[in-house]
């Protein structure tokens, strides 16, 4: 994944080599957005890749979540339910900022075999 944020104004772009969507938590309206980055091959696989460029603005208070695919992925599940499942506890812990990185790994309690990797980039 690339996450470039202007912290002067906030604007930021993302994208993923294979990864999940990022997440965008949207403090002022509670909105909690898949970034649709979709498209992306895996690094390596492909000579010339073309990777999908997500633009946003991360206002005072938002938070966009980078995190790793055995975050969410469960053997024998749909992982767009281990996205809704991250996607909830975003809005149980950051949206009410009763919580970090930790609580969110602990709320989303999905691939406990895997690699579990989260970046929280917030802008206070």
């Amino acid at each position: 994944m690339h996450l470039a944020v202007r912290l002067d104004t906030g604007t930021f772009r993302v994208s993923t080599a294979g990864h999940p969507p990022a997440v965008h938590v949207h403090r002022g309206s509670g909105l909690i957005e898949t970034l649709d980055t979709s498209g992306g091959p895996a690094l390596g696989v492909v000579v010339a890749p073309v990777f999908a460029v997500h633009e946003g603005v991360l206002e005072h208070g938002d938070t966009v979540m980078l995190y790793t695919d055995g975050l969410v992925e469960v053997p024998g599940a749909d992982v767009e339910l281990g996205i809704d499942r991250l996607m909830g506890a975003a809005e149980r812990f950051i949206s009410t900022r009763s919580g970090g990185a930790d609580a969110v790994l602990a709320g989303v309690r999905a691939g406990e075999d895997d690699d579990r990797g989260l970046v929280l980039v917030h802008r206070d």
